[in-house]
Formats: C-alpha cells, structure tokens, sequence
C-alpha cells in the first residue's frame, strides 16, 4: 500500500495529461486491485488553462497588472536614497537584504473589487499578475532612489575635487 501511494503521487505530479483522467485515490484503489486496468487518458490541452475567454487565467493577469501600475512608489523610492550611504558601511548588506525583502503591496479596494468579481482561474491570475506587478514597481522604484543618491554624491565629489583643484591652481 505504501508504495502503490507514491507511485500515485508520482504519476500525478509527473504526468499532467494522464493526472487529469484519474483521480489518485482511483488509482490506488485500482493498483490496489488484482485486475489492475487503467481507463485511456483524456486528450489534455494546456492552452485551455490560457483561455482568453471571461474570467481565464490570463484575463486575470492581465488585469492585476494594469491596476497595480496605478500604485505609487514613492516610500519605496525614498527608502532607496539612504542606502548607498549605508551600504558603504556594511559592505552592500543591507540594501540587498532591503531589496530582496521587496514584498508585493496589499490590493486596494477598487482592486479588491475587481478581483471578487471573477471566477477561481480569474482570481489566481489577478492575484499573481498584481504580487508580480507591484513587486516588481517596488524594486525598481528602490534601485532609482539608490541611482539617484549615487548621481548626487557623484555630482557634489566631482563638484568639490574641482573646487579644491581650481583653488591650488591660482596660488
């Protein structure tokens, strides 16, 4: 019995097509049996998991990411400005474990309302387009607020070395 269960978990994680025309417990009770015959897999198509018909899984996506451009990012982008002053002192640690931490932002009500207003496959797609979306804004808003630290200490250095130079030469 034990080795007949995963063998069944195998065979369904592994083979999607003949996953789908038998359920596990099915299996077992047929390999289970002395007269083990399995019934012919159904036809399995991945493209209906893409459909693009109402409340489809790329529909879903599709709609998570348009509502999540609308988010602002603007915390994450002045959370960026104080790290490269930092990170010069711990060696790059922290604004990468900053960086990598970057979690998806909550929905907001209109998104919320949008995504109770589809059917599952609807639902995980939104969900899964809106995390990937508004992480996605929050990492990228982080590294141009690091950028634009960089581009100021870079602008008043060369500023300074000038300066500095520019005076020696006139005495």
């Amino acid at each position: 019995m034990f080795c007949s269960y995963w063998v069944a978990v195998l065979t369904t994680y592994s083979l999607p097509a003949f996953a789908q025309s038998i359920s596990a417990s099915d299996m077992l009770a047929r390999w289970d049996s002395p007269d083990a015959s399995m019934p012919a897999p159904r036809k399995f198509d991945p493209a209906t998991l893409l459909r693009q018909d109402k409340g489809g899984l790329l529909e879903g996506r599709v709609a998570g990411e348009a509502l999540a451009d609308e988010i602002s990012t603007r915390d994450q982008f002045l959370l960026g400005i104080p790290m490269l002053p930092i990170g010069f002192f711990t060696l790059e640690i922290v604004p990468a474990i900053v960086y990598k931490r970057q979690k998806p932002s909550s929905m907001t009500a209109e998104a919320m309302a949008k995504y109770e207003d589809g059917n599952d496959l609807y639902k995980v797609g939104f969900k899964e387009g809106w995390d990937r979306k508004t992480q996605s804004k929050k990492k990228k808003a982080f590294v141009k607020g690091t950028i634009t630290t960089a581009a100021v200490v870079a602008a008043v250095l060369v500023a300074g070395v000038s300066i500095i130079l520019y005076q020696s030469d006139q005495y």
